[in-house]
């Protein structure tokens, strides 16, 4: 669609792309040749059909102001629809299923919504969690009633709303580089033990020798670094298959994506910060029930009907005032992230089709350094009898 004539004043600045709604691209990237050499960013949300719902509310919002003027209204009473949905999802909760049903049947034969078919659809499927949760998106939507002469707001509610997105991506980031290198330090010290006491042992020996530590000492760093680092999460958590461990890091990430502190509503922080807290715990621990537990907690739970800190804010200056504070919190999280990426074990980790190229030469230079410290040894030795 072509907004405004050229050589008219209408100018649009709204930069976003959704793709089969769940995809949304958005950010200050102008989409222009002159946009390459600008400090311009530009956000990519895979996979968040809440967030794209939004932007695709945005697109109709504008095609129904520049080219259609007549809105027509639904041939459903909306607020006997959404009075019904409070019932619906009262009884979700009780797990009352077949009267639920009942109540959705209702809406069979009407003119209503796309999203209340989608939702009929999900309750046909069983998928009464995903019903659930799209109805609470239509309620939102509707019930929370946006001024659209005031743009500002909008376009606030939705840079927060995106903010929010990028704060848990940077968040399940830094987790994912965090246990990347915790796995890779449990199989290197697994995978390299012998030969690594083998030298901590001759390195003893070496500083022995030389006076630089007293000669009662038994015990060697490494062997008091081993004892710590077998009580670590990272060596007591049980192995998963590849299957497992994707489907362990799907679960989070989706409940992160629901209970995320920095994303809830203010009166569900406290306890968004309990649910979050539990969850990175479980994760770290590859316990895969009770982060699966602590997912459909949170899908059946206080956050059913879907409101995130975007969706409760209506004033500008609490938008600008929340949007700054995700700015701060996002700058936290890169300045982590880049921490993690400097550390030197980061460094070292291989691909995994690359392990067993890895593994033969660190063992064959670990084993250089014994030699080299049996060398040394044997002459001290020498020079002392």
């Amino acid at each position: 669609y072509m907004v405004g004539n050229q050589g008219s004043d209408t100018l649009m600045h709204n930069k976003f792309a959704i793709i089969d709604l769940k995809n949304t691209i958005t950010g200050s990237y102008n989409w222009s040749i002159r946009a390459q050499q600008n400090h311009e960013n530009i956000t990519i949300t895979t996979d968040g059909p809440d967030l794209a719902r939004q932007y695709y509310q945005e697109f109709n919002r504008l095609k129904t102001r520049y080219l259609s003027p007549v809105n027509p209204q639904s041939a459903v009473d909306m607020g006997q629809l959404l009075t019904r949905f409070d019932v619906i999802l009262g009884l979700i909760r009780l797990g009352d299923y077949a009267q639920a049903r009942l109540q959705i049947d209702f809406f069979l034969g009407l003119s209503v919504p796309a999203e209340v078919t989608v939702i009929v659809e999900q309750f046909e499927q069983g998928q009464y969690a995903e019903a659930a949760r799209i109805i609470g998106l239509f309620r939102t939507a509707h019930q929370q009633v946006v001024r659209y002469d005031d743009e500002v707001v909008f376009f606030l509610k939705l840079e927060l709303k995106t903010l929010e997105q990028e704060v848990v991506a940077l968040e399940n980031q830094k987790t994912d580089c965090e246990r990347m290198i915790d796995e890779f330090v449990r199989r290197y010290h697994i995978e390299f033990e012998d030969v690594l006491l083998e030298k901590a042992r001759l390195k003893l020996r070496y500083d022995q020798l030389r006076g630089r530590i007293a000669s009662g000492q038994t015990k060697t760093d490494y062997e008091e670094f081993r004892e710590d680092l077998n009580q670590k999460p990272a060596f007591l958590r049980p192995a998963l298959t590849a299957d497992d461990e994707q489907q362990l890091k799907a679960q989070y990430r989706k409940a992160v994506m629901l209970c995320h502190p920095d994303k809830v509503p203010k009166e569900h922080e406290a306890i968004a910060q309990q649910y979050f807290t539990r969850l990175a715990d479980a994760y770290q621990r590859n316990d895969t029930q009770t982060v699966a537990a602590i997912l459909q907690q949170l899908e059946t739970g206080i956050w059913l009907s879907g409101n995130s800190l975007a969706d409760t804010l209506t004033e500008r200056e609490q938008l600008h005032d929340a949007i700054a504070n995700l700015r701060r919190r996002i700058d936290e999280l890169k300045a982590d992230i880049d921490g993690i990426l400097a550390n030197e074990h980061f460094d070292q980790i291989p691909p995994e089709d690359d392990w067993e190229t890895f593994a033969e030469t660190e063992r064959q230079n670990l084993q250089n350094e014994i030699d080299l410290l049996t060398s040394k040894i044997n002459y001290y030795e020498s020079q002392q009898q």
